[in-house]
């Protein structure tokens, strides 16, 4: 028997050897022997069905953190947690020709108009939360 002919026939064989592995899924962590799920991922998933509760939506009015002030284009931004920041005009912080007293780390009521705009745009404002 040449080597080639001897290569091929251990291919065969480790081949035929894969035929008796169980292939699992990703998912196999979260299910026990009877087809439920877990006690952990049970408790993860009430847990956040609970937080869902608490989820901020369009028109409401949420504590946002000002986390940078952007002096050029007089724009505030501000972070409420959402996946993107919001910017707001400087000017809408300004009442009855106030200065503007606000600094990066301050927390500021803010109103959510839109999650997203056509441009994909956190809109917020603070003239309509105060």
């Amino acid at each position: 028997m040449t080597n080639a002919q001897t290569n091929l026939n251990n291919s065969r064989r480790e081949k035929s050897s894969y035929s008796n592995l169980e292939w699992l899924d990703e998912d196999v962590d979260f299910i026990d022997g009877e087809g439920e799920l877990s006690d952990e991922f049970g408790q993860l998933f009430n847990d956040a069905l609970k937080k869902g509760d608490d989820n901020i939506r369009e028109g409401q009015v949420v504590k946002g953190k000002i986390i940078e002030i952007k002096e050029d284009d007089d724009l505030v931004v501000i972070d409420i947690g959402h996946k993107s920041l919001g910017e707001i005009s400087k000017r809408e912080f300004l009442k009855d020709g106030q200065e503007f007293n606000y600094k990066v780390g301050d927390s500021v009521d803010v109103y959510i108009e839109v999650f997203e705009d056509e441009e994909g745009e956190l809109v917020l404002s603070k003239d309509k939360a105060d």
